[in-house]
């Protein structure tokens, strides 16, 4: 007997071992079955949410659709009047139903309200100058039918220095040095002009260094096909160990333009230096554009500024400032 069971038990710790491993396989798959359930489960009910998000947006959308009183609304900044200081703004609005004999429409901005004028094709509009550098809120229309009066909320919102307005982008190459007496800030390579809004034409360009609020030095830039292409091969020149510079085959001063410059202005601790650009434009007025700049305000210390958004000034062709941005 004890030899049978020297044999036997080996053989039931093996079969026993053989037990657990299948029950743990079976526990794991099984531990697997419910995750993928819960999973798809998850996966159902998130559907299902959407679903009912869906129809819930669609509802609310269809509800507020049948209330709104207009089809359609646009607005637009227009010319600026830089002598008075002003935009010209159209909005124009439909109305899904009135009475032309008796309804009348205004249009809220600002926390006023100003009457629109019904035109030949059916829509109410408002033509009227704000200023310059004041953002327009459209914010409702009222519908005056005989002794009612329906409103609409509306959300526009507008910037006419921003959207109106000319706005010309200066990059330009330049970092600061220091020596035992001075910090320098330099500035050597091509500095390029860019339009983002533009409706003139650019028929000349001076770039301006100011240090401290004066002018410190002026330079012409050539917009002709030979001056441009000039400055690429002059900044090609100066290019070592890297790739050479394309210069390009042809330029367009309304797309932008380039001007090479190498430069080295000292500065006294509490100095302030600004690039910007004056671009004498063919309606016969001057548009001053910031660019980047440098306050040296401690030892050590130089805070650089980024171009400043928008038209800083407009000049007439006498001379004399029409406007003066207020930063």
């Amino acid at each position: 007997m004890e030899h049978f069971w020297k044999k036997a038990v080996p053989a039931l710790c093996l079969i026993a071992c053989l037990g657990c491993a299948l029950c743990l396989w079976r526990i794991s798959a099984l531990f697997r079955t419910v995750q993928n359930t819960h999973a798809s489960l998850s996966q159902q009910i998130e559907q299902v949410s959407n679903r009912v998000e869906g129809i819930a947006q669609s509802i609310q959308s269809a509800a507020e659709e049948a209330t709104r009183l207009t089809s359609f609304t646009d607005g637009a900044c227009g010319t600026v009047n830089w002598q008075n200081k002003t935009v010209s703004f159209t909005y124009r609005l439909t109305l899904k139903s009135y009475d032309p004999s008796a309804t009348m429409v205004d249009l809220v901005i600002n926390g006023t309200a100003y009457p629109m004028t019904l035109n030949d094709a059916g829509e109410f509009v408002l033509q009227a100058d704000f200023p310059l550098e004041q953002d327009i809120q459209v914010e409702q229309v009222l519908v005056h039918t005989n002794d009612t009066v329906q409103t609409q909320l509306l959300q526009g919102f507008f910037s006419p220095m921003y959207e109106a307005a000319p706005d010309f982008f200066i990059d330009a190459p330049a970092q600061t040095t220091s020596n035992r007496d001075h910090v320098f800030y330099e500035a050597s390579g091509l500095v390029r002009v860019q339009p983002r809004i533009s409706d003139f034409s650019v028929v000349g360009a001076d770039l301006i260094l100011f240090l401290n609020g004066t002018e410190y030095k002026r330079i012409p830039v050539d917009l002709t096909q030979e001056g441009q292409r000039s400055y690429y091969e002059t900044m090609q020149k100066q290019t070592i160990g890297n790739e050479a510079l394309a210069v390009p085959e042809g330029v367009d001063s309304a797309s932008g333009f380039v001007c090479y410059i190498n430069e080295k202005i000292p500065l006294k601790l509490g100095d302030s230096f600004q690039f910007a650009i004056d671009i004498h434009a063919d309606d016969g007025l001057t548009y001053r554009f910031i660019g980047d700049g440098a306050d040296y305000v401690a030892e050590d210390e130089v805070v650089f500024s980024a171009p400043a958004a928008s038209v800083s000034a407009v000049f007439n062709a006498d001379g004399e400032t029409l406007f003066q941005r207020q930063d």
